[in-house]
Protein backbone atom coordinates (compact mmCIF):
# COMPACT_ATOMS: atom_id res chain seq x y z
CA UNK A 1 0.00 0.00 0.00
CA UNK A 2 1.40 3.45 -0.98
CA UNK A 3 0.24 6.50 0.55
CA UNK A 4 0.27 9.92 -1.65
CA UNK A 5 2.38 11.86 0.88
CA UNK A 6 4.76 11.76 3.56
CA UNK A 7 2.17 12.78 6.73
CA UNK A 8 1.83 10.83 10.08
CA UNK A 9 -1.36 12.33 11.47
CA UNK A 10 -0.63 16.08 11.03
CA UNK A 11 2.86 15.37 10.82
CA UNK A 12 5.03 16.45 7.78
CA UNK A 13 8.46 14.89 7.45
CA UNK A 14 11.44 15.12 5.62
CA UNK A 15 14.93 13.37 5.32
CA UNK A 16 17.09 13.43 8.08
CA UNK A 17 20.07 13.45 5.88
CA UNK A 18 18.83 15.98 2.77
CA UNK A 19 15.85 17.46 3.96
CA UNK A 20 14.31 16.06 0.77
CA UNK A 21 10.88 15.10 0.13
CA UNK A 22 9.15 11.37 0.51
CA UNK A 23 7.74 10.83 -2.69
CA UNK A 24 7.67 6.61 -1.90
CA UNK A 25 5.61 6.39 1.14
CA UNK A 26 4.43 2.62 2.02
CA UNK A 27 3.68 0.83 5.17
CA UNK A 28 6.74 -0.63 5.99
CA UNK A 29 9.18 2.63 4.79
CA UNK A 30 10.10 5.91 3.40
CA UNK A 31 12.46 6.47 0.32
CA UNK A 32 13.14 9.94 -0.29
CA UNK A 33 14.14 11.73 -3.63
CA UNK A 34 17.58 11.01 -2.96
CA UNK A 35 16.86 7.58 -2.56
CA UNK A 36 17.43 7.27 1.36
CA UNK A 37 15.27 5.17 2.81
CA UNK A 38 13.60 4.45 5.97
CA UNK A 39 11.62 1.54 7.90
CA UNK A 40 8.27 1.89 9.47
CA UNK A 41 7.53 -0.07 12.51
CA UNK A 42 3.88 -0.17 13.20
CA UNK A 43 3.13 2.79 12.18
CA UNK A 44 6.27 4.72 13.65
CA UNK A 45 8.67 6.11 11.14
CA UNK A 46 12.71 4.98 12.72
CA UNK A 47 14.85 7.24 11.06
CA UNK A 48 17.84 6.88 13.01
CA UNK A 49 21.11 7.18 10.45
CA UNK A 50 23.27 4.00 10.43
CA UNK A 51 26.85 5.88 9.27
CA UNK A 52 26.20 8.09 12.50
CA UNK A 53 28.15 7.96 15.10
CA UNK A 54 26.48 7.05 17.76
CA UNK A 55 25.48 9.18 20.83
CA UNK A 56 23.71 6.19 22.82
CA UNK A 57 23.61 2.33 23.29
CA UNK A 58 19.92 2.09 22.16
CA UNK A 59 21.05 3.38 18.56
CA UNK A 60 22.41 1.07 16.70
CA UNK A 61 19.73 -1.82 18.79
CA UNK A 62 16.72 0.36 17.40
CA UNK A 63 17.97 0.47 14.03
CA UNK A 64 18.89 -3.63 14.50
CA UNK A 65 15.12 -4.30 15.13
CA UNK A 66 13.73 -1.78 12.64
CA UNK A 67 15.20 -3.59 9.92
CA UNK A 68 14.63 -6.92 11.21
CA UNK A 69 11.17 -6.38 12.06
CA UNK A 70 10.44 -8.39 15.23
CA UNK A 71 10.47 -8.57 18.95
CA UNK A 72 7.79 -5.26 19.69
CA UNK A 73 6.59 -6.98 22.93
CA UNK A 74 6.24 -2.95 24.21
CA UNK A 75 3.78 -2.09 21.44
CA UNK A 76 1.43 -5.38 22.47
CA UNK A 77 1.61 -5.05 26.12
CA UNK A 78 -2.00 -3.56 27.33
CA UNK A 79 -1.81 -2.20 30.74
CA UNK A 80 -5.00 -3.50 33.45
CA UNK A 81 -7.18 -2.64 36.20
CA UNK A 82 -4.27 -4.75 38.27
CA UNK A 83 -1.31 -3.74 36.35
CA UNK A 84 -2.06 -0.04 35.64
CA UNK A 85 1.41 1.05 34.62
CA UNK A 86 3.12 -0.35 31.22
CA UNK A 87 6.17 -2.57 32.26
CA UNK A 88 8.67 -0.87 30.79
CA UNK A 89 8.05 2.81 32.53
CA UNK A 90 7.82 0.42 35.83
CA UNK A 91 11.71 -0.26 34.21
CA UNK A 92 12.53 3.25 32.75
CA UNK A 93 11.07 5.47 35.29
CA UNK A 94 14.66 6.01 36.69
CA UNK A 95 16.60 6.18 33.78
CA UNK A 96 14.52 8.63 32.26
CA UNK A 97 13.51 10.75 36.23
CA UNK A 98 16.42 10.52 37.94
CA UNK A 99 17.59 8.95 41.08
CA UNK A 100 14.78 10.85 42.63
CA UNK A 101 12.82 7.87 41.26
CA UNK A 102 15.17 4.83 42.29
CA UNK A 103 12.80 3.82 44.83
CA UNK A 104 9.70 3.65 42.51
CA UNK A 105 11.02 1.02 39.74
CA UNK A 106 8.62 -1.29 39.82
CA UNK A 107 6.45 0.24 41.95
CA UNK A 108 4.60 2.57 40.40
CA UNK A 109 1.16 2.56 40.81
CA UNK A 110 0.09 5.80 38.43
CA UNK A 111 2.44 7.72 35.32
CA UNK A 112 4.20 10.05 37.26
CA UNK A 113 3.37 13.07 34.84
CA UNK A 114 5.25 16.16 35.65
CA UNK A 115 3.60 19.85 35.48
CA UNK A 116 5.50 21.14 31.86
CA UNK A 117 6.88 24.74 32.76
CA UNK A 118 5.34 26.50 29.24
CA UNK A 119 2.08 28.48 29.08
CA UNK A 120 -1.38 26.78 27.82
CA UNK A 121 -1.29 26.63 24.08
CA UNK A 122 -4.14 26.33 21.36
CA UNK A 123 -3.05 24.22 19.47
CA UNK A 124 0.50 25.53 18.71
CA UNK A 125 2.91 22.40 17.57
CA UNK A 126 5.95 21.54 19.36
CA UNK A 127 8.65 18.96 19.33
CA UNK A 128 9.47 16.93 21.88
CA UNK A 129 13.37 15.68 22.17
CA UNK A 130 14.24 12.76 24.13
CA UNK A 131 11.13 11.93 25.57
CA UNK A 132 12.10 8.29 26.18
CA UNK A 133 8.12 7.14 27.74
CA UNK A 134 6.29 9.78 27.02
CA UNK A 135 6.15 12.01 30.55
CA UNK A 136 7.15 15.64 28.78
CA UNK A 137 5.17 14.53 25.65
CA UNK A 138 1.72 13.60 27.27
CA UNK A 139 2.39 16.92 29.45
CA UNK A 140 2.80 19.46 26.78
CA UNK A 141 -0.38 17.47 24.86
CA UNK A 142 -2.58 18.36 28.15
CA UNK A 143 -1.83 21.81 28.23
CA UNK A 144 -2.84 22.17 24.74
CA UNK A 145 -0.34 21.92 22.48
CA UNK A 146 0.18 19.41 19.01
CA UNK A 147 3.03 17.32 20.51
CA UNK A 148 5.83 15.11 18.46
CA UNK A 149 7.93 12.71 20.63
CA UNK A 150 11.39 11.99 19.00
CA UNK A 151 13.83 9.36 20.52
CA UNK A 152 16.19 6.75 19.26
CA UNK A 153 15.07 4.34 21.47
CA UNK A 154 12.33 2.47 19.29
CA UNK A 155 11.23 -0.08 22.09
CA UNK A 156 10.83 3.63 24.85
CA UNK A 157 8.43 4.79 21.80
CA UNK A 158 6.48 2.05 21.05
CA UNK A 159 5.71 2.11 25.52
CA UNK A 160 5.23 6.13 25.11
CA UNK A 161 2.32 5.68 22.39
CA UNK A 162 0.52 2.65 24.29
CA UNK A 163 0.97 5.21 27.48
CA UNK A 164 -0.48 7.80 25.73
CA UNK A 165 -3.29 5.99 24.35
CA UNK A 166 -4.20 4.47 27.67
CA UNK A 167 -4.39 8.05 29.28
CA UNK A 168 -6.70 9.17 26.09
CA UNK A 169 -3.75 11.84 25.00
CA UNK A 170 -3.51 12.40 21.10
CA UNK A 171 0.69 13.04 20.30
CA UNK A 172 2.90 11.86 17.15
CA UNK A 173 5.71 9.40 17.66
CA UNK A 174 9.10 9.07 15.45
CA UNK A 175 12.36 7.36 15.92
CA UNK A 176 15.44 9.71 15.53
CA UNK A 177 18.67 11.79 16.18
CA UNK A 178 18.67 15.11 17.92
CA UNK A 179 21.43 16.18 15.49
CA UNK A 180 19.48 15.43 11.84
CA UNK A 181 15.55 16.20 12.43
CA UNK A 182 13.30 14.57 9.79
CA UNK A 183 11.05 17.99 10.05
CA UNK A 184 10.50 20.75 7.68
CA UNK A 185 12.16 24.19 7.97
CA UNK A 186 9.89 26.73 10.04
CA UNK A 187 7.52 23.65 11.30
CA UNK A 188 7.43 24.12 15.23
CA UNK A 189 6.10 26.55 17.05
CA UNK A 190 8.61 25.57 20.07
CA UNK A 191 11.30 22.75 21.00
CA UNK A 192 11.24 21.16 24.21
CA UNK A 193 14.18 18.62 25.22
CA UNK A 194 14.58 17.99 29.26
CA UNK A 195 18.09 16.11 30.55
CA UNK A 196 18.77 15.05 27.16
CA UNK A 197 21.65 17.23 24.88
CA UNK A 198 23.08 17.58 28.20
CA UNK A 199 24.44 13.67 27.83
CA UNK A 200 26.16 15.16 24.21
CA UNK A 201 29.38 15.74 23.30
CA UNK A 202 29.67 19.63 22.60
CA UNK A 203 29.96 19.24 18.86
CA UNK A 204 26.77 17.11 18.77
CA UNK A 205 24.44 19.65 20.63
CA UNK A 206 25.28 22.34 18.54
CA UNK A 207 25.00 19.72 15.54
CA UNK A 208 21.47 19.14 17.11
CA UNK A 209 21.14 23.34 18.26
CA UNK A 210 21.43 23.77 14.64
CA UNK A 211 18.54 21.20 13.61
CA UNK A 212 16.33 22.69 16.47
CA UNK A 213 17.02 26.39 15.00
CA UNK A 214 16.07 24.97 11.61
CA UNK A 215 13.24 23.56 12.63
CA UNK A 216 11.31 26.62 14.39
CA UNK A 217 8.98 28.85 13.49
CA UNK A 218 9.76 32.57 13.16
CA UNK A 219 9.31 34.02 16.66
CA UNK A 220 9.83 30.28 17.80
CA UNK A 221 11.44 29.36 20.95
CA UNK A 222 13.30 26.77 22.74
CA UNK A 223 13.22 25.15 25.98
CA UNK A 224 16.54 23.27 26.28
CA UNK A 225 17.43 22.08 30.39
CA UNK A 226 21.58 21.84 30.54
CA UNK A 227 23.48 21.62 34.30
CA UNK A 228 24.94 24.25 35.58
CA UNK A 229 28.40 23.36 35.93
CA UNK A 230 28.69 26.09 38.93
CA UNK A 231 25.95 24.80 40.81
CA UNK A 232 25.65 23.09 44.13
CA UNK A 233 24.28 19.67 43.23
CA UNK A 234 26.69 20.02 40.09
CA UNK A 235 29.76 20.44 41.86
CA UNK A 236 28.80 17.39 44.14
CA UNK A 237 28.13 14.96 41.39
CA UNK A 238 31.33 16.21 39.55
CA UNK A 239 33.07 15.17 42.23
CA UNK A 240 31.28 11.96 42.69
CA UNK A 241 32.31 10.63 39.37
CA UNK A 242 35.95 11.39 39.99
CA UNK A 243 38.35 8.67 38.78
CA UNK A 244 34.78 6.57 37.88
CA UNK A 245 34.80 5.30 34.55
CA UNK A 246 31.96 6.80 31.77
CA UNK A 247 30.20 5.53 29.25
CA UNK A 248 28.88 6.93 26.05
CA UNK A 249 25.76 8.71 27.42
CA UNK A 250 27.48 10.70 30.55
CA UNK A 251 26.41 13.93 31.75
CA UNK A 252 28.51 16.73 30.54
CA UNK A 253 28.28 19.72 33.08
CA UNK A 254 27.90 23.42 30.88
CA UNK A 255 28.47 27.03 31.73
CA UNK A 256 26.76 29.92 30.68
CA UNK A 257 29.43 30.64 28.07
CA UNK A 258 30.29 27.52 26.89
Amino acid sequence: MTRDTARFGLLPLVCPRDKKPFPQVTDSSLTCTAGHRYPIVRGIPVFLIGEASETHGVCGTSQKRAHEQNDFGEDDCRPSANEPVHPAVQRMVSAAGGSLYKNLVGNLRGYPIPEIRLPAATGERLLDIGYNWGRWTIAAARKGYRVTGMDPDLGAVLAARRVAEQLGVTAEFVVGDARYLPFPENSYDKVFSYSVLQHLSKTNVEMALREIAYVLAKNGEASIQMPNRLGLRSGYQQLRRIGKSRGIFHVRYWTRGS
